[in-house]
């Protein structure tokens, strides 16, 4: 951020003879400063120097004049971009350039993106084949689970439970609620939602109405293709975190053994079309029994309950894949050998992601609470984190029914990526190579067993920061800045265009359908329930995976000794009151 213009001093700060040294000189004041009488006014030198004084002056005024004209032209530049923005139908952020100069985004990020995607699919189809990469002209069956866990292992806590469905209503469902991947445009995918069925009979129901496929008053539909599963379990491996982690060994659950969970009956489902899933399943990836070799593509995309998804990334996600496997299996290795998961997978997150923060939520006394209320909190812009974010984290397979022995068993083969594919999110990008399509020049092309960072310019995920995380990330009271790790500098990774909340949120409307006003409601019962939520979010068992306790005891410790100060500071605030 530029230095802002240094101010001209006032006449009263400049430098001027003392009232006894007027005296003695019988100083006479001309412009301000002190001038002898022994020195005429009238002189040619005193004159020319007065005349250069007020040309300097005027010089000053005029740049000042011209910086005031530069920043009002800037603003209304901005504006207008922004407006622009919010009225485009593809719903796509189109540019916050004036906002940091370490992030531009313009109206040609989106153009970009396509254009990348379609010059993959031309290089990779030089038989003549079409060069669109869109799932609809894809010579594989493409099956994508998105999948969510709603406190797995975490029995009871009704005060967090309601506290992460509120999260989860805010800033998870509604962006997945207005996907723009739908059938009758050709794409397809399944929401896997799981909730424990030990927690709040309340807060499963309220889910249940949140994914039940219906239309609103106004005539607005919800999961109209019925791809929304709110299913009940409790099984430990669907919710793991990825291996990596001491004591992990899988991820969590693919579409496979979901949908033969729900054909079966060993899990109870709540929400969705069980016709269709268990289609999908007998079709697409079980092969229904015949004799067809098409290539299954899998996607298993990770959405945490309380993030969110950009309402065009389950398109940006497909159309990418495709384009990605249709070039990798246009390598001359590729062709001589039979695509399986083991040999095709690959990883991909985003580059850039949204952020939302309130900390006013456990910084502001009961007092300026009560004077003041909450805001909606602030949502800014990390570009290019250190690692992978959970949301929108995918793993990409390709693999047949041949290769996955499925050709004369009685039941199917269960589709598995290999172990190493499963790799927690934060450990991607250390784990793995970044593919290499070899158009920078690199002869090592590899596009399997490696990990990409995409969608760079587009808002793909938002974060949402808060009190209910089990590892409290981002959550140290004492923090007065955002930066994205605690071992990195101010500078590394900040969180941007925090200067511009209208815009900003703006972008979550269009882009994300995320109310501001439902964040300012999520925020105030954090607030009021801000002591119940941290005990029961410290007591309670994290899901197997997660690595909170070795990361979430300090921040703990240092909240709770937080809330301890603002409790003596309310309690001297209201003694003085009392004794008024």
């Amino acid at each position: 951020m530029s230095a802002a213009p240094r101010r001209p001093k006032s006449r009263s700060q400049q430098t001027t003879p003392n009232s006894h040294q007027r005296d003695q000189n019988h100083a006479h004041r001309v412009g301000g400063n002190a001038v002898p009488s022994s020195f005429s006014i009238s002189s040619a030198p005193r004159r020319k120097k007065h005349r250069i004084r007020s040309l300097v002056v005027a010089a000053v005024v005029l740049v000042l004049c011209a910086y005031l004209l530069w920043l009002g032209i800037s603003l209304v530049f901005v504006l207008k971009l922004s407006s622009e923005s919010r009225n485009k139908n593809n719903r796509v952020h189109s540019g916050i350039s004036p906002i940091s100069k370490q992030r531009q985004f313009t109206d040609t990020s989106l153009h970009k993106l396509k254009q990348t995607r379609a010059d993959e699919n031309v290089k990779s189809n030089a038989g003549g084949k079409g060069d669109d990469s869109s799932p609809q002209d894809a010579p594989y069956k493409i099956v994508h689970s998105l999948t969510t866990r709603f406190m797995l292992g975490q029995k009871g806590q009704p005060v967090l439970a309601r506290a992460r469905y509120l999260l989860f209503e805010t800033f998870c469902q509604p962006t997945v609620r207005y996907q723009t991947a739908l059938r009758a445009k050709g794409y397809d995918f399944s929401w896997f939602v799981f909730v424990d069925p030990g927690i709040d009979p309340a807060v499963i129901e309220d889910m249940r109405a949140l994914l039940t496929p219906s239309t609103d008053g106004e005539g607005d539909p919800r999961f109209p293709d019925g791809n929304a599963y709110l299913i009940l379990t409790d099984n430990p491996s669907w919710a793991a975190d990825g291996i990596g982690v001491p004591g992990v060994t899988s991820y969590g659950a693919g579409f496979q053994e979901v949908a033969r969970a729900v054909r079966d009956g060993t899990v109870e489902l709540l929400t969705g079309d069980a016709t269709r899933l268990v289609e999908t399943l007998e079709r697409d990836v079980e092969g229904g029994g015949g004799n067809d070799q098409t290539p299954t593509m899998l996607i298993e995309t990770m959405l945490d309950a309380d993030d969110g998804l950009n309402n065009r990334a389950i398109e940006w996600i497909q159309d990418l894949a495709v384009g990605h496997v249709r070039k990798q299996q246009g390598l001359e290795t590729a062709r001589t050998t039979t695509p399986s998961l083991d040999s095709t997978w690959w990883l991909l997150c985003g580059t850039d992601h949204i952020e939302w923060h309130n900390r006013d939520i456990f910084r502001l006394t009961e007092t300026q609470y009560q004077k003041h209320g909450l805001s909606s909190g602030i949502v800014g812009l990390r570009h290019a984190p250190h690692y992978c974010a959970s949301a929108g984290f995918t793993r990409v397979g390709l693999t047949t029914k041949a290769a996955a022995g499925g050709n004369n068993e009685a039941e199917p083969p269960l589709l598995s990526f290999p172990q190493v594919a499963y790799s927690n999110h934060a450990l991607a990008t250390e784990e793995f190579d970044l593919c290499n399509d070899g158009e920078g020049g690199d002869p090592k092309i590899s596009l399997a067993k490696c990990f990409r960072r995409d969608f760079e310019g587009l808002n793909y995920v938002l974060k949402s920061r808060s009190i209910t995380s089990d590892s409290m990330d981002h959550m140290d009271p004492r923090n007065k800045d955002y930066r994205d790790l605690p071992w990195e500098s101010k500078e590394e990774h900040p969180l941007l265009a925090l200067d511009a909340p209208e815009q900003m949120w703006g972008i979550v409307r269009d882009e994300f359908s995320i109310d501001q006003k439902k964040a300012r409601e999520t925020s105030v019962y954090l607030r009021e329930n801000l002591a119940s939520i941290l005990k029961e979010n410290r007591d309670s068992r994290c899901a197997p995976g997660f690595p909170c306790r070795e990361v979430a005891d300090v921040a703990f410790k240092k909240m709770t000794a937080h809330i301890h100060r603002l409790n003596k500071f309310d309690r001297a605030e209201a003694a003085k009151q009392n004794g008024k």
